[in-house]
């Protein structure tokens, strides 16, 4: 897929340059959906996603508008068999996992092998508030990543919403430069 960016100066023929799936993986129950949503309507209290939930979110990166379709899948077993089929033409993942819970680490090699070879992984420590009894540290998050290949790391804050947005921007920028061999990561990561 090429993409061309829009200029601002035209009517665009088309809503976005490139739409992109992207799928959220954790074993945080309602806290995943909490993250999202703080993305999307800048709240952080919400109620566990029973299987799928769908948002959708437009947005410019660069010179690029680009439209996010965002499944959080639920972590249950019981939903674990409908997973291969939204996986299915994912552009980008998002693994999820406290850092004040290890235990929401423990199945990250099952959830990297059902996605497979999607690519770009960014994995992404979560805060939910004042930071209790922290069990992954940063570096050690940036280690788990590394070691596994993943294309990035962060941490954010869910209840304050510090670095939530970079999350989905970082995510955003790798699944442009992977869809594109003309688009330079300068160009994504200086630009607004």
């Amino acid at each position: 897929m090429k993409l061309t960016p829009g200029k601002k100066e035209e009517v665009p023929n088309k809503l976005y340059d490139a739409p992109f799936k992207v799928i959220i993986f954790s074993e945080l129950g309602r806290h995943k959906t909490a993250f999202t949503e703080r993305y999307l309507i800048n709240v952080s209290d919400s109620e566990m996603s029973i299987g799928v939930k769908l948002w959708i979110k437009n947005l410019v990166v660069g010179r690029y508008r680009i439209t996010l379709n965002i499944f959080d899948l639920g972590s249950e077993a019981r939903f674990r068999l409908l997973i291969p089929s939204y996986v299915h033409g994912a552009n980008g993942v998002l693994f999820l996992y406290d850092v004040n819970r290890e235990s929401t680490l423990l199945n990250i090699n099952e959830w990297l092998q059902i996605i497979g070879k999607i690519s770009p992984v960014v994995v992404v420590g979560i805060i939910f508030g004042p930071e209790r009894k922290r069990q992954v540290d940063f570096e050690e998050g940036n280690k788990i990543a590394e070691s596994r290949g993943m294309d990035g790391f962060l941490e954010c804050n869910v209840q304050t919403g510090e670095n939530v947005d970079k999350v989905f921007d970082t995510l955003a920028r790798l699944m442009l430069k992977e869809q594109s061999g003309i688009v330079s990561l300068k160009e994504l990561f200086n630009s607004t």
